[in-house]
């Protein structure tokens, strides 16, 4: 099948450790291309020319964004003005690339904007089209007045819509009035041994991967790593990731002299994750709106056990297979007692860590959701 996948995350060559979704995207195209399917990926990501061998990747070459799509902020009239300047432009350049390629497919990782981009060339060419809805189309642009209408017309139209996670399936089939299969987003990961050994130490180490963005709550941590800062010698912390709050981090670690409990590293790949995973106790999950993050199969890959915000998806989880604790959702003060709780209780991690060996491995697996989505693809349900 002529796939034509669209996205506005994806990395900017096959090692790029900055776009956490992006990697997901591109080892699932990858994955798909293995199964016969030809992809052509449309992305305003500025792609390293040639650095992508197996699937063929195009960037827009009209009006270019200069950030990310998600920093832009919609109540902004100059920014709004660019991103609808961005999707004039590349509208018109995808549906001459349609003419010319004869796609039999789109897919659109997510609804906003790849989603619209599907819609258009359904629209114009009947090429039908498949939208992965993220949480942020639900959490966000299906609560703005100007984009909920869009939105759900675009899932509507849709052949098929599809999302990572149970609660974010039922929030989407309420909302658009049509059914919404789960299908897992995952990493393609290296084999790595589910033993994960702790910290080992003194210490009980907790881990931190993702985005420094407020969205993910790194600012609850370290607001709670300051209240506990008289008692972090039974515990450090290292935090692993980039984003815009990454000179707050610093500061905050410096201003507050937690410089011997907490260190800041440079995201260095998934197999320096996941040995940052062997070297920890828990991984902390600490996100104010989330479905199911990525970080999460890694650490169930790994064999960590979890601290995580009660958001729906994690929570249910977390509680279902015995792997962690969760803390209220936005709530330091509750972290910072469960991180103190889990600290002074070591010997209950033991009990999680043989938990998490324990659940089943096609939880989190590529080759699973590949499977999902083929059998939907061509039956129409998993």
């Amino acid at each position: 099948m002529n796939i034509c996948a669209l996205t506005h995350t994806f990395p900017r060559h096959p090692g790029d450790t900055e776009v956490a979704a992006g990697l997901f995207v591109y080892d699932f195209l990858s994955a798909l291309r293995k199964q016969g399917h030809r992809i052509s990926v449309f992305t305003p990501v500025p792609v390293i020319a040639n650095s992508f061998k197996e699937i063929d990747v195009n960037v827009f070459s009209g009006f270019q964004l200069k950030k990310p799509l998600g920093h832009y902020s919609l109540l902004n009239p100059v920014e709004c003005w660019k991103i609808m300047k961005f999707l004039a432009s590349a509208t018109k350049e995808l549906s001459q690339e349609a003419f010319l390629r004869r796609f039999d497919r789109c897919l659109a990782f997510w609804t906003v904007p790849s989603g619209y981009f599907a819609w258009h060339l359904w629209r114009v060419h009947r090429i039908p089209y498949d939208v992965w809805v993220l949480g942020s189309d639900m959490y966000k642009y299906a609560r703005f007045p100007v984009l909920r209408s869009l939105t759900r017309t675009i899932l509507r139209n849709a052949a098929l819509v599809m999302s990572d996670s149970q609660y974010l399936a039922d929030m989407t089939s309420g909302f658009a009035g049509r059914p919404c299969p789960v299908v897992r987003s995952a990493r393609d990961l290296p084999a790595w041994p589910r033993n994960n050994e702790g910290g080992g130490g003194r210490r009980v180490r907790f881990l931190y991967v993702g985005r420094l963005e407020r969205e993910k709550g790194i600012d609850l941590l370290m607001d709670s790593m300051i209240s506990l800062r008289k008692g972090t010698a039974g515990f450090s912390l290292d935090i692993v990731g980039f984003g815009r709050l990454k000179q707050s981090v610093e500061r905050i670690i410096k201003d507050n002299r937690l410089g011997d409990s907490i260190r800041l590293h440079e995201s260095r790949g998934m197999e320096a994750n996941l040995e940052f995973m062997r070297r920890s106790d828990y991984l902390v999950i600490p996100s104010r709106q989330e479905s199911l993050p990525l970080v999460l199969g890694e650490a169930v890959h790994s064999g960590l056990p979890i601290l995580g915000s009660d958001l729906p998806d994690l929570a249910h989880l977390i509680r279902r297979f015995g792997i962690g604790l969760t803390f209220r959702r936005n709530d330091r003060i509750d972290l910072a007692r469960k991180i103190s709780y889990l600290s002074s209780n070591r010997m209950i991690h033991e009990t999680f860590r043989k938990r998490i060996c324990d659940m089943p491995s096609e939880a989190f697996s590529l080759d699973e959701s590949i499977r999902a989505y083929q059998t939907l693809l061509f039956h129409g349900s998993c």
